[in-house]
């Protein structure tokens, strides 16, 4: 009795789709890790004090930041590339939220200052947004 194809394409194929996800995985929090270490903590603090338009801010941009590390990934052939596609991803969108940030100045301090969540969903759509451009782009 022969094994069928499903199972050899399983056996096959599940230690690459755990090592694409660990590599997302471990991208993901790394780049989260530095997007929290460049605001400072604030957003975390803010939150834990019960700030919501920093707890919507702080969601969308993990949302925002995810979105060009999975697109990353399916574009890689290998470990090695998947690393440094990662690596790229995360970079450039911390700097798309930069200039975003800079575009939409006084934004941020109003979701840090006073909570204001309507502040907060126009800043963190305007990072969703640019997160969905640059993973388009990376598709290319």
């Amino acid at each position: 009795m022969s094994t069928p194809p499903e199972i050899i394409a399983f056996v096959a194929g599940f230690p690459i789709l755990l090592a694409h996800l660990g590599i997302g995985l471990v991208a993901f929090v790394l780049w989260a890790f530095v997007y929290t270490l460049c605001s400072r903590g604030q957003e975390i603090a803010q939150i834990r004090d019960g700030n919501q338009g920093s707890a919507v801010l702080y969601g969308v941009t993990l949302f925002a930041l995810v979105l060009p590390l999975a697109r990353a990934l399916t574009a890689a052939n290998g470990w090695l590339d998947m690393a440094v596609w990662s690596g790229v991803a995360g970079l450039v969108q911390l700097t798309l939220f930069a200039v975003t940030d800079l575009v939409l100045a006084g934004l941020g301090g109003r979701v840090r200052d006073t909570g204001d969540v309507s502040a907060a969903v126009l800043l963190g759509a305007a990072r969703l947004a640019t997160a969905w451009l640059f993973s388009a782009a990376l598709a290319l």
